[in-house]
């Protein structure tokens, strides 16, 4: 979700269901430096995920940590907003599971959902 409509669902107190909210593991590939789908290419890389991929790499972020914060980026939101995620695997449902609970960085949660152009 962009800022613009982030910041839309806020001040109209709209709610949200982000399909796709891990973006087809485009930040855990990115962080694991493995290569991305055409489709992912084209979907997902612009300059707005370009900056937010490098606040998680200078944060050192591993890629449990990628995806509590692909799911807490919808789930911090300011209105009713609900993360659909799909897996191909047993162990992408438990590293998603694990990262609900895993602690992370509240500021750089911050940063990711307010980075601009």
């Amino acid at each position: 979700m962009d800022l613009d409509t982030y910041r839309f669902h806020g001040e109209n107190g709209l709610s949200a269901m982000a399909y796709m909210s891990m973006a087809k593991g485009y930040f855990t590939k990115r962080i694991l430096d493995k290569s991305l789908s055409k489709e992912q290419e084209l979907m997902y890389t612009n300059d707005i995920n370009d900056r937010r991929f490098k606040l998680l790499k200078e944060a050192g972020a591993s890629a449990l940590e990628v995806t509590a914060y692909t799911l807490r980026f919808i789930l911090a939101a300011p209105f009713s907003a609900v993360p659909i995620a799909s897996f191909s695997s047993l162990s992408q449902l438990e590293d998603a599971v694990e990262g609900l609970e895993l602690k992370i960085s509240e500021e750089l949660l911050k940063e990711l959902i307010n980075c601009e152009y």
